[in-house]
């Protein structure tokens, strides 16, 4: 007997056990799951890749800077030559003084070049990578997509009985209402039909209406852009 009650108090331990456990989330196709994997590995880089450019363009915007006025400095003193207001001694400092500020803008604009070549690269091999599986993941995508919509046709038939459901509860208050109508007159007595008018009442705050029940082309197109609304 205390074997009986054991095993019944582990059948509703095992059984509660298994009610409380959330069931599986789908298992995501790995191609689907790879894609997302390439296009966050893109953020990433971008982002990267975006920061790092931002510094080096600052970087040879000041070297820009320090270099024109340098250069500017240059065509003041070549002018002045070409006047015969300044020696080509004065030409020749000038073309010293310019040319580590030159040296070093190249040096600047080779580097941007560089890292925006590292960039383009990186960014076409995913791109490639992507591509690649673009034939496998649109399957996967279609494969969801059909079982999703079979699915939302399925919950339609249910929705649309429950919507019967609901109208036909509001018609059983106006039946009964005739039905007692109908004895009562038969006897000579006059019925004064409230069930209708009382269920009406009780359900006031009840989202029934159309408004409620009707779900619009609006709502239907933003939820297809993936625009989540209900959550």
């Amino acid at each position: 007997m205390f074997k009986g009650i054991l095993d019944y108090c582990k059948g509703i331990f095992i059984r509660n056990k298994r009610e409380s456990e959330a069931p599986e989330a789908p298992k995501q196709d790995k191609h689907v799951t790879r894609i997302n994997q390439l296009k966050q590995e893109l953020t990433s880089l971008t982002y990267g890749y975006n920061k790092s450019l931002a510094g080096l363009k600052a970087d040879y915007n000041s070297k820009l800077t320090e270099y024109e006025r340098y250069y500017q400095q240059y065509k003041d003193v070549f002018k002045q030559y070409t006047k015969k207001l300044a020696s080509e001694h004065d030409v020749k400092d000038a073309e010293q003084a310019l040319k580590p500020y030159e040296e070093s803008l190249q040096e600047a604009s080779e580097e941007l070049d560089k890292v925006q070549g590292f960039k383009k690269e990186d960014t076409l091999n995913i791109i490639n990578q992507i591509q690649e599986l673009q034939d496998a993941y649109t399957n996967a995508l279609a494969e969801e997509i059909q079982q999703t919509a079979n699915k939302l046709q399925h919950q339609k038939q249910a929705y649309l009985k429950g919507v019967v459901s609901v109208g036909k509860a509001y018609q059983d208050a106006i039946d009964t209402d005739k039905v007692i109508e109908r004895h009562l007159k038969e006897f000579g007595f006059n019925h004064n039909a409230k069930m209708a008018e009382m269920l009406g009442i009780k359900t006031e705050k009840a989202p029934v209406s159309l408004q409620h029940l009707t779900i619009s082309d609006n709502e239907v197109n933003q939820a297809l852009q993936g625009i989540q609304q209900y959550k």
